[in-house]
């Protein structure tokens, strides 16, 4: 179980990388820093600020506003998100894997 939730944590992550590479090796120096309880010492909050807030702004100005304001609370609540969604999937695969364990499909 453990071993199939790292790989989709992997395979997330090194796919943002390969989409987005200098988010990537931002995101990992910060995770480095931050393992190691030091504050991260570039301006990657201000890159992601800026980059929704751009996004955004091709949709909607006000929406762009609202979001630029409360990066923070968009922030957080993505976070939330991104793991209940996780979560949902990996507890599906088991359901599935089980259910086919349990009916000896699998066997």
């Amino acid at each position: 179980m453990w071993t199939l939730a790292h790989a989709c944590a992997v395979v997330v992550i090194v796919s943002l990388y390969a989409r987005y590479p200098d988010y990537g090796r931002a995101l990992w120096h910060c995770l480095r820093r931050y393992s190691t309880l030091r504050p991260c010492d570039i301006d990657f909050h201000d890159k992601a600020r800026a980059t929704l807030t751009s996004m955004c702004m091709r949709v909607n100005i006000r929406v762009a506003r609202i979001v630029h304001r409360n990066f923070e609370v968009v922030s957080v609540f993505s976070v939330i998100l991104f793991v209940v969604f996780l979560w949902n999937l990996l507890w599906g695969i088991v359901q599935i894997v089980w259910f086919f364990v349990s009916t000896g499909v699998l066997l």
